[in-house]
């Protein structure tokens, strides 16, 4: 007789637990991973662990493939063992099944399952594909039919949705509607520190005078830099007389920038009203304040190609400043149309 296969949930642990890493850095993984795929001469894809890194990421990839995997066991493309399902035709159908029912975390759901395709090919040796290639596609025809689908934030970067780059009439006329605010003289004070040394606003919240190196025109991006990453960003000379200015009767370890707002949370909410009434009132509909930062982008961009550098290089060093881990996101920024 034949050895029993383990209980379908008992392969999907295996598969996983082979793929765990839970306590090791993926911001580590992922450069350990773009180093080995371009020595292999592979296309590199920028986003890809090999592993799961977190409780939360494994549960979801958990759950996912347990929904999968009994759904193909219902609709007759199960086998006692999970590597050799008709995981092709399983999940067309499975996903085709998520979009007749409305379900909204669509991206999510083909995110953990792509993961465990990865554990089972790891574990068992087989590769499976579960996720359709066609599935944007699938979401598209669903949204045609009325299905109220939520854009991924992928297809939102994809499409520059909600990017734009606000020209100096634009600024002004923000940045005027500001200063006539409530408390506009702090809120102007933050955003137009935004726009002038390209930070998020987290870091803009968190920025204390300490972290300003007024001799060599220089600031240390510490606190609430995304991914632990900290950072120096190069202040103009004009701009850094204006932080001289600001902080002439702060102490060292005092904020740069005092928004309203006990938490740095609630200080970052205030800065983005404040930003969206500008906008309002001045018929602009892209009103992400993450755009300033989109705006310093595109700025500096143009200054370095000024100068001499070519295309590479002015994206490499603007990357570096705004203190992303990839270089081709600073692409969703700048607004090239200048070049064409």
């Amino acid at each position: 007789m034949g050895r029993s296969a383990p209980s379908r949930k008992k392969q999907i642990e295996m598969a996983l637990n082979s793929i765990t890493k839970q306590g090791t850095s993926k911001h580590q993984a992922k450069q350990e991973y773009r180093v080995e795929a371009r020595a292999k001469g592979e296309k590199v894809l920028t986003a890809k662990t090999k592993y799961v890194h977190s409780a939360k990421w494994y549960k979801n990839t958990l759950n996912a493939a347990e929904r999968y995997i009994k759904f193909a066991d219902e609709n007759g493309f199960g086998h006692k063992y999970i590597n050799s399902y008709n995981h092709q035709e399983a999940g067309k159908a499975f996903f085709q099944d998520l979009l007749n029912r409305g379900v909204k975390d669509i991206q999510g759901v083909a995110s953990a399952l792509r993961k465990f395709s990865d554990a089972v090919e790891n574990r068992f040796g087989r590769e499976i594909k579960i996720v359709p290639d066609d599935l944007r596609g699938m979401i598209n025809q669903a949204r045609a039919a009325g299905q109220k689908i939520p854009v991924s934030k992928q297809e939102r970067l994809d499409s520059r949705e909600g990017y734009r780059v606000y020209s100096e009439d634009e600024m002004t006329k923000i940045m005027q509607h500001v200063w006539q605010q409530k408390n506009g003289d702090r809120y102007g004070v933050a955003i137009r520190g935004m726009s002038e040394l390209g930070l998020r606003e987290k870091e803009c919240a968190k920025l204390q005078v300490r972290d300003i190196d007024f001799e060599n025109g220089l600031i240390h991006v510490k606190y609430g830099a995304k991914g632990k990453r900290d950072r120096w960003v190069p202040v103009s000379k004009p701009y850094l007389a204006e932080l001289k200015n600001i902080c002439s009767n702060k102490g060292n370890k005092d904020l740069v920038f005092t928004v309203p707002g006990r938490k740095w949370e609630n200080r970052c909410k205030n800065i983005w009203s404040s930003f969206e009434k500008a906008c309002t009132a001045n018929g602009l509909e892209q009103h992400r304040v993450h755009n300033l930062r989109a705006t310093w982008a595109s700025r500096k961009y143009y200054e370095f190609r000024e100068k001499g550098m070519d295309r590479d290089k002015a994206r490499v060093e603007v990357s570096k400043i705004l203190g992303h881990n990839r270089g081709e996101v600073v692409d969703w920024y700048i607004d090239y149309n200048k070049e064409r």
